[in-house]
């Protein structure tokens, strides 16, 4: 006999005596025959190239918008104190775009997480207590 068990619970994953199978995505499932903690090194691998790459697009907004603003006070300065007509503004590339969208839910799909996971605590909390004091 088996047992199938699906959970985002990394404790008991990790205390479980089990093989590990990972949704990869694109319906793709596959057998990690290196463990949960090589798994969950390699996901907190992934989150902090995926924040290193946050990091990069953000800097490149920033400094992009001073080229702007910097490039607006010297069109501004160069007639005289009057509002000039200024060029349009760099635009983002496709992948640039894609990379801070895919940030963006990534960001939004951790503070899920975390919310869902105080609330479990919470629960956890609640009715451990409870069960002690009939």
């Amino acid at each position: 006999g088996g047992v199938v068990l699906v959970s985002h619970d990394a404790r008991l994953i990790s205390r479980t005596e089990c093989d590990l199978w990972v949704c990869k995505g694109n319906e793709k499932v596959e057998l990690d025959e290196q463990g949960f903690t090589h798994y969950k090194q390699t996901v907190l691998r992934s989150i902090a190239k995926r924040q290193e790459e946050a990091a990069k697009l953000l800097r490149l907004k920033e400094e992009t918008a001073m080229e702007a603003r910097k490039a607006r006070l010297a069109a501004i300065a160069a007639s005289g104190g009057k509002k000039p007509r200024l060029p349009p503004l760099k635009r983002l590339n496709k992948e640039e775009e894609a990379a801070l969208k895919e940030i963006a839910v990534h960001e939004r799909n951790a503070k899920e997480r975390e919310q869902q996971q105080a609330e479990q605590e919470a629960l956890s909390s609640f009715f451990g207590k409870r069960s002690k004091n009939p």
